[in-house]
């Protein structure tokens, strides 16, 4: 799929979305760009979405947040991805009525949402309130294989 830089934003958009679904500007009538996903998050997403996916499929509670583990460790470089997993594991803390789980993925979710882009994630840090937010802990090697596929993949445009 082709893409350009929008001049005027410095957002990247597809000449389709421009031509066709963007909202219009109300001051010149230009269609207004669409921002795309960066890459990571691109190539990152369906492995996030496996091991969320997995976690909906478990009956066992501690089995689900075992892969909502995995998806946090897999998603936090990316944005929506890192708020997505919080946001699940919100849902989770909600179903097992857990306060604790609850209030600290929302603090999480801010977290999430305010830090990520400015890189101040500890890597490999599984996102439970069961766990420091600052405290670094050793990716599991399938993990890091995949995150450092996702980012050569980024750089390289693959």
């Amino acid at each position: 799929l082709h893409k350009e830089v929008n001049s005027r934003t410095g957002n990247c958009v597809t000449p389709a979305a421009l031509a066709t679904v963007a909202p219009r500007d109300c001051r010149n009538r230009r269609p207004m760009a669409r921002t795309c996903m960066p890459t990571f998050a691109r190539n990152i997403r369906p492995h996030v979405d496996s091991e969320l996916a997995n976690a909906s499929a478990q009956h066992e509670p501690a089995a689900a947040f075992s892969h909502l583990e995995r998806a946090h460790v897999l998603g936090q470089a990316s944005t929506v991805q890192h708020v997505r997993v919080h946001w699940h594991m919100l849902v989770w803390g909600w179903r097992q009525r857990s306060l604790r789980e609850c209030l600290g993925q929302m603090l999480r979710i801010v977290g999430a949402a305010t830090k990520t882009a400015l890189g101040f994630v500890p890597s490999g840090n599984t996102g439970g309130a069961n766990i420091s937010p600052f405290k670094p802990l050793p990716v599991a090697p399938e993990l890091a294989a995949i995150i450092e596929q996702a980012r050569v993949s980024a750089r390289t445009g693959s």
